[in-house]
């Protein structure tokens, strides 16, 4: 291409993104602090036919996530979490159109073609999960006390994982890790992406310092594809996979939280490995896993 080629086709460039609408609010942190002011308003909202019906009690409302879970049952808990997403979605897209002025689907959520990216993420989540589980097995670590199949319960658990993963990755990865890119370095906006996620999940039940690291360390995990990519469908086929099997499959809790489980496993070594009553989010096994998934990742979507 010759020099008066590129002169051209540098300055179209430059008229194309002179054309194209600038964001209400210019610098993308601020954009997040507000969206995340406004949503934790909104997102009250999701609580409220239930308390009104009086399928949730106040006391549980205020309880623990495991006493608000056990109060409401599966399948209010799936309803509770659509309303949720529901909110997020509308709240995000009301955002992303007046005040970021660009599309709700410019978040990363173009489909076509990622489909594959999408199964790729399903694997990658449950491998890890199924190699921790044989990891702690292997070393006698733990112990399968019984197996329980629900068909009824793993439908309801397949939907409400999806409806999390949705709900999580849209928020996180999509509005708020996009926006910080806007403002700092791709890798700097990625750690505060995954210090949000951390932090979003410190109220857990039987959370310590251990499952507050692995929290952070599956935020940069979940994230690392996107700020190459720019797309949420791998790491909302991880957070699916992750989180499904992790609990109503294999029996661990699902980030401090217990559910019905098709294995139901009985845990004998060092609370340091098993990761105690968190689940397997707890143990120093997952911190390594995550460690090499992290690099694994960096490295393969890095320099594509």
């Amino acid at each position: 291409m010759s020099i008066e080629q590129l002169a051209i086709a540098a300055g179209s460039l430059a008229v194309h993104e002179a054309q194209q609408p600038q964001p209400m609010i210019n610098t993308g942190w601020i954009r997040v602090v507000i969206l995340a002011f406004v949503a934790s308003l909104v997102s009250g909202l999701s609580v409220v036919p239930l308390l009104i019906s009086g399928d949730l009690s106040t006391e549980a409302l205020m309880g623990t996530v495991n006493e608000m879970f056990n109060s409401l049952g599966v399948n209010l808990v799936v309803l509770l979490m659509f309303f949720q997403l529901l909110i997020t979605i509308t709240v995000i897209a009301i955002f992303r159109r007046f005040v970021d002025r660009k599309s709700f689907i410019s978040l990363g959520l173009e489909f076509t073609h990622f489909k594959l990216d999408f199964v790729k993420g399903l694997f990658w989540g449950a491998g890890l999960l199924f190699s921790g589980f044989f990891a702690l097995y292997i070393l006698d670590f733990t112990s399968v006390a019984r197996f329980d199949f629900n068909a009824i319960n793993g439908l309801a658990y397949i939907v409400l994982f999806a409806l999390v993963a949705l709900n999580e990755e849209i928020l996180i990865r999509g509005y708020v890790l996009t926006n910080l890119m806007d403002s700092m370095n791709k890798y700097w906006a990625l750690v505060a992406s995954a210090v949000i996620f951390m932090l979003m999940h410190l109220s857990n039940d039987n959370v310590s310092l251990i499952p507050l690291v692995n929290l952070f360390l599956a935020g940069i995990m979940l994230g690392i594809y996107t700020i190459h990519k720019g797309n949420l469908w791998f790491p909302i086929g991880m957070h699916f996979s992750w989180n499904f099997f992790q609990g109503p499959i294999l029996g661990f809790e699902v980030s401090g939280l217990k559910v019905d489980s098709v294995i139901s496993q009985k845990l004998t070594g060092n609370t340091l490995m098993t990761g105690g009553d968190f689940g397997l989010e707890g143990s120093l096994l997952l911190t390594i896993m995550m460690l090499v998934s992290i690099s694994i990742l960096q490295l393969r979507y890095k320099t594509r």
